[in-house]
Parts: C-alpha cells; sequence; structure tokens
C-alpha cells in the first residue's frame, strides 16, 4: 500500500478540486484514487451502490462510475449553483 504524505488543512479544497476533475472531467480512475487515502469509504447514495477499503473503491470507479455517467450529465460547481439560488 502506498503512503501518503501528512496533508495540511489548507490544501484540501484543491485536493478536491483536482479530484472532481480526474473523476469527470479527465475520467481518470487511477488519478482520481491518488486524491483519496490509503483506505477509503465511498457511498453513492442516489443508486446505493460504493465500495469499502482501496480496491471496492477502484473497482467501483473502474467498472460502475468513472465514465460511465449518461452523456446528459452536467455537473456545476456549488458555488456556481448557490449563486443562481440567491
Amino acid at each position: 500500500m502506498r503512503k501518503l504524505k501528512p496533508l495540511k488543512w489548507s490544501n484540501l479544497g484543491s485536493i478536491f478540486d483536482r479530484h472532481v476533475k480526474n473523476e469527470f472531467v479527465y475520467k481518470n480512475v487511477e488519478a482520481t484514487m491518488k486524491t483519496m487515502i490509503n483506505d477509503p469509504t465511498v457511498h453513492h447514495v442516489p443508486v446505493l451502490t460504493g465500495g469499502v477499503g482501496y480496491q471496492s473503491v477502484y473497482n467501483f470507479y473502474k467498472t460502475d462510475f468513472i465514465g460511465h455517467m449518461p452523456p446528459i450529465l452536467r455537473l456545476s460547481p456549488f458555488r456556481e449553483l448557490s449563486e443562481k439560488i440567491r
């Protein structure tokens, strides 16, 4: 198992941005997994799927999630959505 460097709290936003970009823009499972902890848990609530542990999450991302979204799906940053609500 790979070792992660300790993170500074100030980096969490940029790590999450990189995670989302790898997940939805580049559709790169390996790069997405590099933004996660060694033993991640993912709960994909809308369809009650996901994974617990590195290999389970990797398999979920690879076979069911990343690159398997319908082409009509459009993601918007939360701040963009919250500005529309105001």
